[in-house]
């Protein structure tokens, strides 16, 4: 009786080592440009346009946008931005091809996970119920033993007799007590072989199963890599002033917690910050470590304050 061995495969995700968080530009202050005093006064925000596909309420921006007001304005121990119907800088949430990239990406991404789960509930099944098999297994093997022994002690001394032709009373009496013994053995054998029989078919079944759906997930994993593993460059925000005409546009997302840190960097921007050299700063230019979760400024975005509050 046997049954396959599971092979345990490896989930590899290929994950890109950050995002940008912003396109520098002219549009962004370099780090030569002179900042003007002007925390005197807070710059004001309004809501621009939000597309409908974010599912991003007014208020919830306006919750997001009041954290972020807070991190910066409690640095700076005054208010730097503020809400008004009729802000100066005009903020946009644009769902992009870039959006439906990241949607998508994320989608195939939970249905592997998913998928990872459902596979890892089928393994411990499959693990429980092959050490139920081994026990019935273990009990059939050392039961058939101990009948093949009594079998064998039989036919040696059925087969000295018969070559001598003589029987005393103590052989027949042993002869007759084997037999016995080996008839119950025998019951007790029969079902269980039948037992432990269906068992190896319900194991073999079992593990038939859980291959396939190792090479179902595999399949979805290999669409996954071949769809989104290559380098795939975009910007997710803009901070634009022309003309006198200012705005912070949103252009992708993967949640609420990373648009909260889009904007505290683009309202960064807005504030007249430079980009800083701490990856884990909120004006780095990638998304790398910063814990989007807990908004935290560094040291390095505290002196862009500290340059642009500069007396």
């Amino acid at each position: 009786m046997k049954y396959n061995l599971v092979i345990i495969f490896c989930f590899a995700f290929f994950f890109l080592d950050g995002i940008r968080l912003s396109v520098s530009g002219e549009n962004h202050p370099s780090k030569n440009e002179t900042i003007t005093n002007s925390c005197s006064e807070p710059i004001t925000w309004r809501i621009g346009r939000i597309d409908s596909r974010f599912s991003v309420s007014e208020e919830t921006l306006k919750r997001i946008m009041k954290d972020v007001s807070k991190l910066w304005s409690d640095a700076a121990g005054t208010e730097l931005i503020a809400y008004s119907d009729s802000g100066e800088v005009a903020l946009n949430l644009i769902y992009s091809d870039n959006q439906q990239y990241t949607e998508d990406e994320q989608q195939m991404s939970d249905r592997i996970n998913e998928m990872r789960k459902k596979y890892v509930a089928m393994r411990m099944s499959y693990q429980q119920e092959s050490r139920k098999f081994q026990m019935k297994l273990t009990n059939y093997n050392n039961l058939f033993s101990e009948y093949a022994q009594k079998v064998n002690l039989y036919n040696t001394l059925l087969s000295r007799m018969t070559s001598t032709g003589v029987i005393s009373r103590n052989e027949d009496e042993q002869l007759k007590e084997l037999k016995k013994e080996m008839e119950f053995l025998e019951r007790k054998l029969d079902p269980l072989e039948v037992e432990v029989n269906t068992e190896d078919e319900k194991m073999t079944q079992i593990s038939e199963e859980l291959n396939a759906y190792a090479d179902e997930i595999n399949e979805v994993i290999y669409q996954y890599k071949n769809q989104f593993s290559l380098w795939k460059t975009f910007h997710q925000a803009i901070y634009i002033n022309v003309a006198d005409q200012k705005k912070i546009n949103i252009y992708q997302f993967d949640n609420l917690n990373k648009l909260g840190l889009v904007l505290a960097h683009e309202v960064g921007h807005a504030l007249g910050f430079s980009h800083v050299d701490n990856p884990a700063a909120i004006m780095h230019e990638r998304m790398q470590l910063q814990n989007d979760e807990s908004l935290k400024l560094t040291d390095d975005d505290i002196r862009e304050i500290q340059t642009r509050c500069q007396s």
